[in-house]
């Protein structure tokens, strides 16, 4: 689904206009609240930095990171603490461990003497859906987006007996998801809702 499609459902279920202008932000704050819980695989992404800092930043929207490979001297980079670190004598030379400053920035350590090839691997927070035809990032991931999506409408708006039902439909989607998705890779988007209904009855999207 894009974010047009994600719209529609969502305002088929509300059936009121003047909360148009809340369904994107709240399509937007449910992908952000599942990223901010689990580490999906297309979360995880790969970067290389050839670098001769001791002190260098993190990627765009980095979240966590995974690990640290130093590929000029074939080795991985033993995470550190940083009042590890901070009792470590200042020196140079190969790194051989990293620590995250919690500033979106992270350190090697001993300060590299020279130019490293580095390959980090980290965990990607999701893209915000901006255009109509922008799609989440998270993959297979439709139904939960849109029942996170309905939990946080139903604490704006006035629609007290389906706040158990999203609440329930959340907990549902959810072990769905981890239970068959967390631990694979390669995974097929969702399939379009061209085509698809909402089912009044259970909220459900339905070929039609």
């Amino acid at each position: 689904m894009n974010k047009l499609e994600f719209f529609d459902y969502i305002k088929a279920i509300i059936k009121e206009d003047i909360y148009d202008h809340l369904i994107s932000i709240w399509i937007n704050q449910a992908i952000e609240q599942i990223a901010l819980q689990y580490n999906f695989p297309e979360m995880e992404k790969y970067k290389i930095i050839d670098t001769s800092l001791s002190i260098n930043s993190f990627p765009e929207r980095y979240k966590s990171i995974n690990y640290i490979d130093n590929l000029t001297s074939k080795t991985r980079l033993t995470e550190k603490l940083k009042i590890e670190l901070d009792t470590f004598e200042e020196k140079r030379g190969i790194p051989l461990y990293y620590i995250d400053n919690g500033d979106l920035t992270f350190s090697l350590y001993p300060i590299p003497d020279r130019e490293y090839r580095i390959n980090l691997s980290y965990i990607e927070y999701p893209k915000n859906l901006i255009n109509n035809t922008d799609v989440p990032t998270l993959l297979k991931k439709d139904n939960l987006i849109i029942a996170q999506a309905m939990v946080i409408a139903v604490s704006v708006i006035p629609l007290p007996h389906e706040t158990k039902l999203w609440i329930g439909l959340l907990k549902l989607y959810t072990g769905i998801v981890l239970q068959n998705n967390i631990n694979k890779r390669n995974w097929k988007p969702e399939q379009s809702c061209k085509n698809r209904i909402v089912n009044p009855n259970t909220f459900i999207l339905e070929v039609n």
